[in-house]
């Protein structure tokens, strides 16, 4: 009996690692790549207050982030130009802890708070500090109510949070700088949280964190 022989479809392989492929680019942004939003937007549509429901919902899910944590970064800094990118890695270990407080007598007002140790063998550790003030249903960058932050694709699981702050340089004028941070819960013990930082509305560095408990 002869045997059947195998055919593959080629332009179906080409379809699928198309789809695959793109799907891995996705997954990490470009450098240099744009900002989504600027700042006079991030300005405006992050001062509108969230509903009730909207407020319970998100702080239910940083409440989630309760506790301690530890896991890895990986991540990269952008260099040279738009037209030439080139990409320096930049992984850590890390250890965190996250606390949630409540205001017992002012509504849904609270203070998020995630500190962050980031070590490699052959770097200097570095600290990093999430913080959010929750305030008559407007999110706020910091303790201050200055930078309010826009809330994106808020679920029970999930948020992406944007905000934007200049800095003066000692030479004069400023500099802007976004950061996009998307959390993700994926069960109880463990999260993701992804951060692209922006300089001048353009990508510049991401860290990617995975978390676990």
């Amino acid at each position: 009996m002869r045997s059947r022989r195998c055919t593959i479809d080629r332009p179906l392989i080409l379809l699928v690692c198309l789809l695959f492929c793109s799907g891995l680019q996705a997954q990490t942004p470009a450098c240099f790549s744009p900002a989504p939003l600027n700042s006079n937007a991030i300005i405006a549509s992050g001062s509108r207050p969230l509903t009730a429901n909207q407020q319970q919902t998100l702080l239910q899910l940083l409440e989630q982030l309760n506790g301690s944590w530890d896991g890895k970064t990986e991540g990269f800094f952008c260099s040279s130009s738009k037209n030439k990118p080139s990409r320096s890695e930049d992984n850590y270990d890390l250890l965190a802890d996250a606390k949630l407080e409540r205001e017992k007598r002012a509504g849904n007002n609270a203070r998020f708070d995630l500190d962050a140790t980031l070590e490699s063998d052959n770097k200097y550790p570095v600290n990093e500090t999430l913080q959010y003030t929750l305030h008559d249903g407007v999110l706020y960058s910091g303790l201050s109510k200055i930078n309010p932050v826009v809330i994106h694709d808020l679920r029970s699981n999930s948020v992406t949070l944007i905000e934007s702050t200049r800095q003066r340089l000692k030479s004069g004028g400023n500099i802007q700088r976004i950061i996009e941070r998307q959390i993700r819960i994926t069960n109880e013990r463990r999260i993701e949280i992804k951060h692209r930082y922006y300089t001048q509305e353009q990508l510049n560095s991401y860290s990617h964190w995975f978390m676990r408990r």
